[in-house]
């Protein structure tokens, strides 16, 4: 459901990041996404067992250890802080690259696996990268009206965009940009509590899993 878009804005409404320095984080977190990836699959490989269970139990460490990092950067206002999880986060997020496919393909059998992943990738892309953005970007919403109130005549009316129209008076300006960042704060803690949803269905999967030899 965390998609780059919903945490470019995060970075840029909240930290007051312009483009260039988001992509800079965006860049060094990528960097550990890739080590993230390897090193959840080494893992999974090393201490899969004869049922495999450490390919759905390595992402269920991924899980967790993203929604924390990711808690503490969408609760935090210290940039160093909420920059240096956003990054443990990529690490975190990634270990289950490798161990999910692994598990995907383990359990099909052998006439169905390439159906089943292109099942998997029709279901992480249509759903998590096109309802994550959606969903993240109505709450948002939802949240900063609550957020400004009524005054102005609403966010709406007073923020178009989400920001003040050019001119506006200082006070309005600034309760505009703080609805706008309260609320996408606020929105990012919401949609976060699935990833340790999904990290509680990959652990009950794993109690389960068994490795199709056909």
């Amino acid at each position: 459901f965390l998609l780059p878009p919903d945490l470019y804005s995060f970075k840029m409404v909240t930290l007051k990041m312009n483009l260039a320095q988001a992509g800079v984080v965006w860049s060094i977190a990528g960097v550990f996404g890739l080590a993230g990836s390897v090193i959840g699959g080494y893992v999974a490989d090393r201490f899969a067992g004869e049922r495999g269970r450490a390919y759905v139990l390595v992402p269920v460490i991924g899980a967790v250890g993203s929604f924390m990092a990711y808690a503490v950067a969408f609760s935090q206002s210290d940039p160093t802080l909420v920059v240096v999880a956003c990054i443990v986060a990529a690490l975190f997020h990634n270990l289950r690259n490798g161990p999910e496919f692994a598990a995907i393909q383990n359990i099909a059998p052998s006439r169905m696996r390439a159906t089943v992943a292109a099942t998997y990738m029709f279901g992480a892309t249509v759903l998590g990268g096109a309802t994550g953005p959606l969903l993240t970007g109505a709450l948002s919403g939802v949240l900063s009206r609550r957020a400004f109130g009524q005054v102005h005549g609403g966010f709406d009316l007073a923020c178009p965009g989400g920001h003040a129209a050019r001119g506006a008076a200082l006070d309005l300006a600034h309760a505009c940009a703080s609805a706008s960042a309260d609320g996408l704060r606020a929105a990012l803690l919401w949609v976060n509590i699935a990833i340790f949803l999904v990290a509680g269905l990959l652990y009950m999967s794993s109690r389960t899993i068994r490795i199709n030899h056909d």
